[in-house]
């Protein structure tokens, strides 16, 4: 089983009017190119978003070409109201999210046409998704030349792969009061920001469907893919030490094998004992019946 969400990546160019859109478009294909050496995969918007317009006829380009991540470039100072309103729009869809980077001068010889350093237009843009309420993810220091904002997109991936996974995650729980309770389940606000749906339910639900299942096919079904998927992660993880590869994660492989094999050992542990309280339930019902009345 695989839940981690496929990153699509798409980069946006925007320009302020009072420089020529070539220049983004530029540096646009600039660092398309310098993507390309590192083996990013990205959709090339060819629209160049200047106003409103521009950021509407984007989002519909990217959208209908599938794009789930983002990059806003800003090629020059950037159109701070058109850009960020492009990056509402587009994050207001569940499991999509949004990265801003800058472009920088590249040398100081060509200062007519070729002037255009982001970074005030990097400010402006901050200022404005955080107005918009925006969660946008700004590299460090997001501003740099071709090679500089292609290795940005890159490090974009994994942030972009949890945001869009959170996004359209749901947990099921088991405690002492159900979902319906809300006020009982205050600390989960900041998963609802994330837009984490979460379903509580009560630990004499979880003992109601465990009996309705009793003996279901698929449950073997299960745990044999759990096991497959456990097998195939120590595989995995072996190739990658004898290949000396070093993967962009939270968490170790050898870490989330550790977790998987707790989890498995907790919800057998939990079978056993609803198992044994089941029977002992069956047994006091059984003796209550056989019993004679009392006077």
């Amino acid at each position: 089983m695989n839940n981690i969400p496929e990153v699509k990546l798409g980069i946006v160019a925007v320009s302020r009017d009072c420089f020529p859109s070539t220049l983004s478009e530029k540096r646009r294909i600039a660092v398309v190119g310098e993507c390309a050496k590192l083996g990013v995969s990205i959709y090339e918007s060819k629209v160049i978003v200047e106003n409103e317009k521009d950021a509407l006829k984007a989002l519909g380009d990217v959208t209908a070409n599938g794009v789930n991540a983002l990059v806003v470039y800003l090629g020059n100072f950037g159109p701070e109201g058109p850009e960020t309103m492009l990056a509402q729009r587009f994050v207001s869809v569940r499991g999509n999210s949004v990265m801003f980077a800058a472009a920088a001068e590249e040398s100081g010889s060509d200062l007519i046409d070729g002037r255009g350093d982001a970074f005030c237009g990097m400010l402006n843009a901050s200022y404005n998704l955080g107005i918009r309420k925006i969660s946008a993810y700004i590299p460090e220091y997001p501003v740099g030349g071709a090679s500089d904002v292609a290795g940005m997109i890159r490090d974009f991936i994994p942030v972009a792969a949890v945001r869009n996974g959170l996004a359209n995650l749901k947990i099921f729980s088991f405690g002492p009061r159900p979902y319906d309770f809300l006020a009982c389940n205050a600390p989960i606000a900041p998963l609802f920001d994330l837009g984490v749906e979460i379903q509580e339910n009560s630990e004499l639900d979880l003992l109601e469907a465990f009996q309705a299942h009793d003996g279901d096919a698929r449950i073997s079904g299960i745990v044999a893919e759990m096991e497959a998927e456990l097998r195939a992660l120590e595989h995995d993880s072996e190739d990658e030490e004898k290949k000396g590869v070093k993967t962009i994660s939270f968490v170790s492989r050898d870490q989330r094998i550790e977790s998987m094999r707790e989890r498995i050992d907790k919800l057998d542990r939990t079978i056993r004992k609803l198992k044994d309280e089941a029977a002992r339930k069956a047994q006091g019902a059984d003796e209550a019946k056989s019993s004679p009345a009392s006077a």
